[in-house]
């Protein structure tokens, strides 16, 4: 075959790779892009999504070699995005701030510029805090330097989050603002401070970067009249094995590879953007698609994109409303046979879809939706970050 076939060849298997990449068939996709000859033409695309399924799999000195080529091929948004979350996964906070300004977030990269010295320092090795579902928000109790405050468990958010009032009682500085898109499609202005420390048990967590938002309003309705001061989203848990709940959240550094465990239930995880924990999610038979664990959507088992819904058998006419970050998200119901995890099933599982799903195709590949506290809620979650598996394990 001359060179021009052999091109054509590979560009067809590009071709493939890359559909399947988009579809969210990540384990196909990652051989079918690695056994491709890379073409000049091509070798932006091959060299991003090479580094994405890295990325993914949290191997993050090929992800970088692969992310850093395709940026200095094609220095663009879609390829200088994925590179800045590997940066702000590894904790190089510099490099990350340098590469946000590059696409025009200037405001975000000042923030990460203050933490060019490094974040998330951790004193001790352990430490546990009481968790408590109300409804089915679960809620954590975190010491700040005024005292102890309720955050959502969120690993379905990013960054931790502290409410605007309470960021000005604690005197937390602005360093800077913009806009996001939240559940629902809808805007959300975002300002950006530095927390000095928490506290969850015997362990202290300092010099963390954090999202300030109303929050006490918001929640007020769904939590008994508690308040809720903030979130603690994935980019902390990142950090340890996390056990969550019936009673605590208990948080352990290291990868406890010393450690006796012969349970075969553990599911493998992979991380979308900088910290985000996503998993197969199968409803009825052998339709499965990613989804993303997230323990702070309470409404609801699953919350689907729309083409999810469609492809099982459409949804109903009437819509409900569940909370976004940016308030009431209209969701139309749907009724999938079962949900199944791993080897953890749900029949019947309550599920919506939200016609606007900014998740869905935001990493360049399908999410298909939301995997919710009611379904998470009813097991013992074990997050293990540093092997990146996780494991349900019921209450009862």
């Amino acid at each position: 075959m001359d060179g021009s076939g052999s091109t054509r060849e590979a560009l067809k298997a590009i071709q493939h790779a890359e559909t399947l990449f988009v579809a969210g068939r990540l384990a196909e996709a990652e051989p079918a892009f690695a056994q491709v000859e890379i073409p000049e033409a091509a070798a932006t695309t091959v060299h991003l999504r090479l580094g994405q399924l890295a990325a993914m799999a949290d191997r993050c000195e090929e992800a970088e070699a692969h992310l850093f080529a395709a940026a200095r091929l094609s220095p663009e948004v879609h390829t200088l995005g994925p590179l800045a979350d590997l940066y702000r996964r590894v904790g190089d906070y510099s490099r990350a701030a340098a590469v946000t300004r590059a696409v025009g977030r200037e405001s975000y990269s000042r923030v990460l510029d203050s933490f060019g010295d490094g974040a998330y320092r951790i004193v001790g090795d352990a430490g546990a805090c009481p968790l408590k579902q109300v409804g089915s928000v679960p809620l954590v109790a975190i010491d700040l330097e005024d005292g102890q405050h309720h955050f959502i468990l969120d690993t379905g958010a990013d960054e931790t989050v502290i409410d605007h009032t309470l960021a000005d009682e604690l005197g937390i500085a602005r360093l800077g603002g913009e806009t996001g898109t939240h559940a629902g499609g809808r805007p959300l202005v975002i300002e950006y401070g530095r927390l000095d420390e928490i506290g969850i048990g015997a362990l202290r967590i300092r010099d963390i970067p954090v999202q300030i938002q109303p929050l006490r309003a918001r929640f007020a309705p769904y939590v008994d009249g508690l308040r809720v001061d903030g979130v603690v989203g994935s980019a902390l848990l990142y950090h340890f094995r996390a056990r969550i709940g019936p009673e605590h959240l208990t948080l352990v550094r290291g990868d406890g590879s010393g450690d006796r465990d012969e349970d075969k239930a553990w599911l493998s995880l992979l991380l979308a953007g900088a910290h985000l924990p996503i998993v197969p999610a199968c409803l009825g038979g052998d339709y499965c698609v990613p989804a993303l664990l997230d323990t702070g959507q309470t409404g609801f088992d699953f919350a689907a994109a729309l083409s999810v819904a469609r492809a099982i058998g459409g949804t109903g006419s009437a819509p409900l409303f569940g909370e976004g970050a940016a308030g009431g998200v209209p969701v139309f119901p749907f009724t999938p046979e079962e949900l199944t995890v791993g080897r953890w099933r749900k029949p019947h599982p309550s599920a919506v879809c939200i016609p606007q799903f900014p998740l869905e195709y935001r990493f360049g590949f399908r999410i298909g939706g939301l995997i919710g506290n009611r379904f998470l809620g009813e097991y013992r979650i074990d997050l293990d970050f540093p092997r990146l598996r996780m494991r349900l394990v019921p209450l009862d």
